[in-house]
């Protein structure tokens, strides 16, 4: 945390060693968009339902695939595209063997072995990650569960796989290749999603709700692109119904007139 705050990158922590008062607040902090970045640890996130998050980092390699597809799904559960980075280093592996050998049962040590072969393999550049998720499960059964694309889209959330070989220089590995750029919508106004997104933090805190129960980050943008005038617009734009608009509609469209008058977060 020391790292990111040392480079300008807002952050804040969550860990056993705090107090369950620090921990509540700063968990309801990043739920509300108040702060971007959280350093948590591997139990951070269970439960935890934010369906705008970009990104899930991860040092240290994780004991079992199950473990890392789990961890990955927190990140993009709104659809869109987001990326799961895996940070490692040998010393991971060592750590993990030496778990492995001092388990007593000779049963759950073979299948401890089992998970280690997978996960090694799994962030083994050039493994294409859907592909590793099939050859590891084997159940064509999960995918008729899951449906192709759903699959897929997980799939994607953890393909891109780092390797770190030293504490000083990271070697990252994207099992499906590059992702093109992602493309900024030129007819979105910057000035106005920042403003949109800072009264969504403000509203979002004052209502003690997390920032994606006020407004998606899709029905943000289309908000920025439509710029509605009056209630009867705001039904109009995708995520928004009659509950929220009465809801949050009013607060909207007078943020939007303050916009236009001049207010910028």
């Amino acid at each position: 945390m020391k790292f990111l705050k040392g480079r300008g990158i807002a952050a804040i922590g969550y860990h056993g060693k705090m107090d369950s008062g620090t921990r509540r607040v700063n968990q309801k902090r990043w739920m509300s968009d108040e702060v971007r970045v959280l350093v948590g640890t591997v139990a951070f996130g269970l439960g935890i339902n934010k369906a705008a998050v970009r990104t899930v980092i991860h040092l240290s390699l994780p004991k079992s695939v199950e473990q890392y597809y789990q961890e990955a799904g927190r990140a993009g559960r709104d659809g869109k595209p987001a990326d799961c980075v895996l940070l490692w280093q040998k010393r991971d592996t060592a750590l993990l063997v030496h778990f492995i050998k001092e388990m007593a049962d000779p049963a759950e040590q073979k299948r401890a072995w089992q998970r280690y072969d997978e996960i090694r393999s799994f962030v083994v550049p050039g493994t294409a990650a859907i592909t590793g998720f099939a050859r590891i499960w084997g159940d064509p059964a999960m995918e008729n569960l899951l449906g192709v694309r759903h699959l897929q889209r997980r799939a994607r959330l953890a393909c891109r796989a780092a390797c770190r070989d030293t504490a000083n220089q990271t070697e990252k590995s994207r099992a499906r290749g590059k992702r093109p750029p992602k493309q900024v919508a030129r007819d979105v106004d910057p000035a106005l999603r920042e403003y949109l997104r800072e009264w969504r933090r403000t509203t979002a805190k004052q209502s003690g709700v997390a920032a994606f129960i006020v407004m998606h980050d899709s029905s943000l943008e289309e908000l920025c692109r439509k710029r509605p005038g009056t209630l009867a617009e705001l039904l109009r734009v995708p995520g928004f119904g009659e509950r929220k608009t009465e809801v949050y509609g009013r607060q909207i469209l007078e943020a939007l007139q303050n916009f236009r008058a001049g207010a910028r977060a």
